[in-house]
């Protein structure tokens, strides 16, 4: 008698630890897992009425009738991103896949719409009273304070030169750093000259940068006469760059005598001023840092391209190439996509730079040529040598420079901590 009560206990209880667990499960699971176990539900809600569980199972089953009949749930719309690496909130006046771009007559699908929201933002840097002759867009990271305050300190201190003014904008991603990117926050609170969307820095994102810039100036600096595109870790010398394109009004026109990198007989082409790569391919080895692959690139070789250090043309070549990026796929190498394949696309020409007006590598002991235009870095630890051309180059140019209001106090500052640490050189070549 007592092992029949025992057993029928058991079975009431095991009844009572399924209809709960039933019922658990339907409280976590998704509504339309509901209808595998409304059967099952349907038996133990019966033969537990008088139990504790009636009163939960009746209202997951309200509740999942609700949601899946009443109100079903709408179709998702499969989201395909452009790269693995970008992460970016769109805006609501970002272009759809789905849009158009008008070019001339042609009109073709927008593919590689840039989407992203700007961070920081300085819109107001061109727009003064005094015409823009040249602005210097730059590719930094978040993380490169120190290569920033020294372009800051020296040759982007310069704002006017022979009545040219100049201005520099720093072009950043966004770190996935919190704490880094309130530094640079506090950063351009204070020299606003900062440019930042919400995609990643990487260097496979590098295209999205590069695009960023061209976007840009378009859009807040079009009435600049020159654009220069840099790398921070290039030296300007502002002053012969000033003077060089002041003396050249006609370098970046087609019809100029200077040499040009396929020519055609029409004259009605803008140009890129730059040092250019021809004849080269794709790196194939898959242990190298800028491995491609056939997916990625299928041809041999790519067209002719500019380096990415510095490279000279115009806000209508700027807006041209921007625009022509969103009806071409993306590719991550800035310097190809950019400059060869949308240069390519769109009739722009590149011209060699030429001695003496060209570049050249720092050096303590062999001075580079006497008129090199950009300074190109040598050694790991630049500072010293780059402190000592800027110096000099100064001090000879002194009576006719602007600085930057923000920038001359700190400039002051570190010239004389550096002379003391580092003395003069013997670099007369400057």
């Amino acid at each position: 008698m007592g092992v029949s009560t025992l057993d029928a206990n058991r079975t009431v209880h095991s009844q009572r630890f399924t209809a709960q667990s039933v019922c658990f499960r339907l409280e976590v699971e998704p509504a339309w897992a509901a209808s595998r176990h409304f059967e099952t539900m349907y038996r133990l809600m019966y033969r537990t009425w008088r139990t504790q569980c009636v009163g939960p199972c009746a209202i997951i089953l309200l509740v999942w009738y609700i949601t899946t009949v009443t109100f079903p749930e709408p179709p998702r719309k499969k989201i395909v991103p452009t790269t693995p690496l970008h992460t970016s909130a769109q805006t609501q006046s970002s272009l759809d896949a789905s849009d158009t771009h008008l070019h001339g007559n042609i009109q073709s699908e927008v593919v590689n719409p840039h989407n992203f929201r700007y961070v920081i933002n300085n819109p107001d840097i061109c727009y003064q009273a005094a015409p823009i002759f040249v602005l210097f867009f730059i590719h930094s990271s978040a993380e490169h304070f120190h290569a920033r305050k020294l372009i800051r300190t020296t040759w982007a201190s310069v704002s006017q030169y022979q009545d040219r003014t100049v201005r520099t904008v720093f072009l950043l991603a966004q770190p996935t750093n919190s704490a880094l990117q309130i530094l640079v926050e506090r950063e351009n609170t204070r020299f606003h000259d900062i440019i930042q969307e919400d995609f990643r820095e990487h260097y496979k994102n590098l295209t999205y940068k590069h695009i960023m810039g061209l976007k840009w100036i378009n859009d807040y600096c079009p009435q600049t006469q020159f654009v220069v595109k840099l790398d921070d870790d290039t030296f300007v010398h502002i002053f012969r760059l000033v003077q060089f394109l002041n003396d050249n009004p006609n370098l970046l026109q087609s019809n100029s005598t200077m040499e040009l990198q396929n020519a055609v007989s029409s004259s009605n082409y803008d140009v890129i001023y730059c040092s250019v790569y021809v004849n080269q391919g794709p790196r194939r080895d898959q242990s190298d840092k800028w491995y491609v692959s056939r997916e990625e690139y299928q041809a041999e070789r790519y067209p002719s391209w500019c380096e990415g250090f510095a490279y000279v043309t115009t806000p209508e070549v700027a807006r041209k190439l921007y625009q022509a990026s969103l009806t071409t796929p993306f590719f991550w190498i800035d310097d190809v996509y950019v400059t060869g394949i949308l240069a390519g696309k769109m009739n722009v020409l590149h011209r060699q730079f030429t001695d003496p007006f060209g570049y050249n590598y720092m050096s303590r002991s062999t001075p580079p040529h006497k008129e090199a235009l950009f300074l190109l870095q040598k050694y790991t630890k630049k500072e010293a040598i780059w402190r000592q051309i800027w110096n000099i180059t100064s001090r000879r140019y002194l009576g006719h420079v602007t600085r930057t209001s923000a920038i001359a106090q700190t400039q002051a500052e570190e010239r004389t901590a550096h002379e003391q640490k580092f003395p003069q050189a013997s670099l007369t070549w400057l």
